[in-house]
């Protein structure tokens, strides 16, 4: 089968928008996305996240804070003749950053796992849409024992349109973790994301990085 494709374009009053794009407070900007040998498309990013048509539009509404959206699409499923596995080809993700003028940073935390065995550590990931300074962590286990130093103080600001990583502490407890970032107009909202502790599995030790 031929390999799907995809194209995302942002615009505002008609017009096309580059990208990342720089728009004032309260902009509503016009999502168009149009893709070929697809079956579905699946959106990432605040407000718009879940599955869409495989061509479509969307609004986002008035906007206050930076965002970044993100969409990818599958295409038709075949079986392949040498494994005899079932394939789904899918689309590179593309990306839309928009910057609201004037505005704090929007950074987003998150968890490669959210439930962990006692004993293990899982990796976190942090990214932030629009121009940031600087960023500053902070976790709290709970139940609260003596804090851990893993995940607090400053951090780096990821380049545009990429993200960084960090492996935890190994966990006995559950954490939750928290990121802001902040530039001249102010600190993001917090990220935050809760790690989960379950049983340790039996005979494995880990050791913290």
């Amino acid at each position: 089968p031929p390999d799907p494709t995809i194209s995302f374009q942002a615009y505002l009053a008609g017009s096309p928008l580059p990208n990342p794009a720089n728009v004032n407070p309260n902009s509503s900007v016009r999502l168009v996305w149009s893709s070929t040998d697809t079956d579905f498309c699946t959106a990432e990013g605040t407000g718009w996240s879940g599955r869409k048509n495989s061509s479509d539009e969307r609004s986002t509404g008035a906007l206050t804070q930076s965002q970044s959206y993100r969409i990818f699409c599958t295409g038709p499923s075949y079986v392949d003749g040498t494994t005899g596995r079932t394939i789904f080809k899918i689309t590179p993700t593309r990306e839309i950053d928009i910057y609201v003028n004037g505005a704090p940073p929007t950074v987003s935390l998150s968890a490669a796992q959210t439930t962990v065995p006692r004993g293990r550590s899982t990796t976190l990931a942090w990214e932030v849409v629009g121009p940031a300074d600087s960023c500053t962590a902070n976790a709290t286990p709970s139940p609260a024992p003596p804090p851990t130093p893993g995940w607090t103080g400053d951090k780096a600001v990821p380049a545009p349109g990429s993200q960084l990583t960090e492996r935890t502490e190994v966990l006995q407890v559950e954490h939750t973790y928290r990121l802001t970032c902040r530039n001249a107009n102010g600190d993001s909202p917090a990220s935050s994301v809760r790690v989960r502790v379950g049983p340790a599995i039996p005979g494995f030790q880990e050791i913290s990085p």
